[in-house]
């Protein structure tokens, strides 16, 4: 996408993650696209197809039912390299923050032996 000399398409990717995971659910995202437009509030979901992550674009859908997009990549091309981009530094964070997340896991579930206990200690 980005041609030599421009500018990066996809800047500032900021994540928030939410733990525990919820539903698939594993935060949400914003960043900078085109150096022209601040994009919020986008979800990051497991994709269980193929083990990375999927991203969800906010909307609202109305009382009858009918889904209204407030913003979303045209074409499939741009779609996979936003999705592309936003994935480094998902699991940058996860994976340095939670070394045990498995995108494939719905619900993210601590390994055991990471689990604090309220039991006073003896």
């Amino acid at each position: 996408m980005p041609r030599s000399g421009r500018k990066k398409v996809v800047q500032k990717i900021h994540f928030v993650p939410i733990y525990p995971a919820k539903e698939g659910l594993v935060g949400f995202v914003s960043f900078i696209l085109f150096d022209s437009f601040a994009i919020d509030g986008v979800g990051v979901h497991t994709n269980l197809k193929s083990g990375g992550y999927r991203l969800l674009f906010p909307g609202k859908k109305l009382t009858n039912g009918t889904s209204i997009s407030f913003i979303r990549p045209l074409n499939a091309a741009i779609e996979r390299f936003i999705a592309e981009e936003v994935t480094k530094v998902v699991s940058s964070v996860l994976y340095k923050n939670l070394p045990n997340f498995i995108p494939q896991q719905r619900p993210y579930l601590p390994d055991a032996s990471q689990q604090q206990t309220n039991e006073p200690s003896a």
